[in-house]
């Protein structure tokens, strides 16, 4: 191997040579150009020694090619991540995974935004449905058992934090403790995470709250009322005291928030509003979608699953025209999103998807 090496690479350095002495416009000696002088071994292994370089110029050019094309391949449209799953209903997600409650197959499912196999983290459930997440726990709602529950994103099964027999519906978690709405009985309430005593109840005059959401001095939520009674309700837990941010609402069912607004999904007449948490009017961002059931937001837009229209939607919250993330899906419900995209399910065709935000 070693022979066959050197003997092609004095070959090339011949080659070189010679090319060289052809394109040459000065006099050459025979020991500067000729292929028997006695440099010319020691000039070939210098050829051979830059060859690498130009090679690797190739490979690093060849790669970025191939880096490109990947990257131009990447799906950006409505992706599946999960399939025959059993009326998933709300989703919520960290940084490296997806988690939803499979409301008719009684389980709460775990998978990797990267993709493979979804983990169930509780099974054997009547009817889960409202979803929240924090750093070690996955926190859901039972709405047949009148339950909440807590599993471990690591996995060991769930456990029961507090039972009242009612009908809990949405949830949400910040700091310390988790925060719902009792459908049934008009109660929202709120619980210390490391225990299942309830640390307070709020009644309001509206019934069937529906929606929550938290940030960092309020809890928000809508009362999923008949048509145009409606409300959003704000409650400062350190008082409390509730008070309403808007009434005469068409069905709202779901919030977000931002530090300055909660959004709101009207299902009753297929509206999206944004309600200043200081209070003020209702500006109504979008007409005609079609029962949304569920909504996100981030820094610069607002996004809603609608139920009827069988589309995910997003829109800026500068104002402009709605742009379809996805259409043709099955009954879409719960969304969530952050930097890495959009994520729904399905409740149709048991699907969990996500797509590129704009």
């Amino acid at each position: 191997m070693r022979g066959l090496r050197a003997a092609l690479v004095l070959g090339l350095a011949i080659a070189l040579a010679r090319c060289g002495s052809t394109e040459s416009k000065g006099p050459q000696s025979q020991s500067d150009s000729g292929p028997d002088s006695a440099d010319a071994g020691s000039d070939g292994w210098a050829s051979q020694d830059a060859l690498p370089e130009d090679d690797s110029k190739l490979d690093v050019s060849a790669e970025a090619d191939a880096a490109a094309e990947a990257e131009a391949d990447a799906p950006t449209g409505p992706t599946v991540l999960a399939s025959g799953q059993q009326g998933p209903h709300a989703i919520a997600l960290d940084a490296t995974h997806v988690y939803w409650t499979n409301s008719t197959g009684g389980s709460v499912m775990k998978l990797a935004k990267s993709g493979g196999t979804p983990v169930a983290l509780a099974t054997g459930q009547q009817k889960p449905w409202g979803l929240a997440v924090d750093g070690t726990t996955v926190w859901f709602t039972d709405l047949t058992a009148g339950t909440i529950m807590a599993a471990p994103i690591a996995g060991g099964g769930a456990k029961e934090h507090h039972s009242f027999g009612g009908e809990p519906w949405a949830l949400a978690q910040a700091g310390n403790s988790i925060y719902w709405t009792e459908h049934a009985s008009g109660d929202v309430g709120r619980s210390p995470k490391a225990s299942g005593a309830i640390a307070a109840v709020s009644h309001y005059d509206l019934a069937h709250p529906a929606g929550i959401a938290v940030d960092g001095t309020m809890v928000y939520w809508s009362n999923d009322d008949a048509p145009d009674a409606g409300a959003v309700i704000r409650l400062d837990f350190s008082a409390p005291k509730s008070s309403p941010l808007a009434l005469g609402l068409n069905h709202p069912v779901a919030l977000a928030l931002d530090a300055t607004s909660v959004f709101v999904a009207n299902q009753g007449d297929g509206t999206i509003m944004a309600i200043p948490k200081a209070g003020g009017a209702p500006v109504t961002h979008a007409f005609g979608q079609g029962s949304p059931r569920a909504i996100a937001a981030d820094a610069s837009r607002v996004y809603w699953t609608s139920f009827d229209q069988g589309t995910v939607m997003a829109l800026a919250k500068t104002g402009g025209s709605p742009t379809a993330l996805a259409t043709a899906q099955s009954s879409p419900d719960g969304i969530a999103v952050d930097i890495s995209g959009a994520y729904w399910v399905n409740f149709g065709d048991g699907t969990v998807m996500w797509a590129a935000l704009p």
